[in-house]
């Protein structure tokens, strides 16, 4: 897949910037809310990921170095050696890794629970494991910075020192001692990437035509076109121009009108044929795809992304290739690659019967 092919044009200022090349998961993430990959990308960029950090990071990243970081393996016993926790004041020598952490761990701490064990390596005064706060927050001054949590605690019992007032003590106490220590994500001991990328996008409110382009058994080869063209994102004529980049003018298909999305897609003579075409193989005139099985449905919203795709690639022919294919051409096309796609789908059979100029 070529970079060209995923080259989304935004205004040039902070809040909507160049996206040259949104990889599969960020463009799946995008696609159920807004669709704004290019606004979203230099966030996601800065804050999901650290160029020190041995892989890209991200919440369920955060979760995993915590999870490394209360274990027994000997960068765990660096790291709270060194730093006791990331939710203790974080030194300015830090690294910029260990900060990014630090930053993260404190604006997420109401997402995280924290249990502790009799053999955990919580720490006692800096880690929130009690209801969702430290013991550095009620003022307690520890003797010994690095303390864990399982030094207080012999035979499943808390075992606390003079310096705990009587009621913090009591608190304490009424805190449960399990057999294995968990770090938790809103209550799920095991969250998947979907967990954390709905959070991260939480305040972003979803866009109705997300289900017509992003269904289940989606291409997505066609999906992204067709996303693009819903958010009038592809290098069409007036958005180079627009750019001051030097383009044809006039649409590659009639030789008439400027070339538009809108246009193109839509209101171009040379669309409204193959489009037409494609109507009365699906019978698309007496049903809804709203009221139409799952199957049905997912078909129809299939040929509507490929009726994106090949006049697209028809437009690229004409203008860099000099060849050029007839709108019946087109709909054969496009006919074949559904039937390709759709060929192993389970409610197949029912398909070709249902539209048998398709298939």
């Amino acid at each position: 897949m070529f970079l060209d092919l995923f080259f989304l044009f935004g205004n040039l200022n902070n809040n909507d910037n160049l996206l040259t090349y949104p990889f599969r998961s960020l463009l799946l993430l995008t696609l159920l809310l807004i669709g704004l990959g290019e606004q979203l990308y230099p966030k996601l960029s800065i804050e999901l990921f650290l160029n020190c950090a041995p892989v890209p990071f991200s919440w369920d990243g955060l979760l995993f170095y915590l999870e490394v970081l209360f274990s027994e393996l000997l960068a765990s016993s660096w790291f709270r050696a060194k730093y006791s926790s990331p939710w203790k004041n974080c030194p300015v020598a830090a690294s910029k890794f260990w900060k990014f952490i630090c930053l993260t761990a404190t604006k997420m701490l109401d997402k995280f629970s924290l249990y502790v064990s009799s053999n955990c390596n919580l720490s006692m005064f800096w880690d929130p494991w009690f209801h969702g706060k430290t013991l550095a927050d009620f003022g307690l001054s520890p003797l010994d910075s690095s303390d864990l949590a399982k030094d207080y605690i012999a035979n499943q019992v808390w075992v606390l020192l003079a310096l705990f007032p009587e009621w913090l003590g009591e608190m304490v106490k009424s805190i449960p001692i399990l057999e294995q220590s968990v770090v938790s994500w809103d209550g799920s001991n095991h969250p998947g990437f979907k967990v954390f990328s709905m959070h991260y996008f939480s305040n972003i409110q979803p866009v109705s035509w997300f289900k017509y382009i992003w269904h289940k058994r989606n291409s997505l080869r066609f999906s992204s076109f067709a996303w693009m063209v819903v958010l009038g994102k592809l290098k069409t004529a007036d958005v180079l121009i627009k750019r001051s980049i030097s383009a044809k003018l006039e649409c590659s298909f009639c030789n008439s009108s400027v070339e538009t999305h809108n246009h193109l897609f839509f209101t171009c003579d040379y669309s409204l044929i193959f489009i037409g075409l494609l109507c009365c193989k699906l019978l698309i005139s007496s049903i809804s795809p709203l009221s139409c099985l799952s199957g049905k449905k997912i078909s129809i919203f299939l040929v509507i992304c490929c009726s994106v795709y090949y006049p697209w690639l028809e437009r690229n022919c004409r203008n860099f290739s000099g060849s050029w294919d007839n709108p019946t051409s087109i709909a054969n096309v496009i006919r074949n690659a559904i039937r390709f796609k759709v060929r192993n789908w389970k409610h197949y059979d029912k398909l070709k019967e249902k539209y048998p100029g398709l298939f």
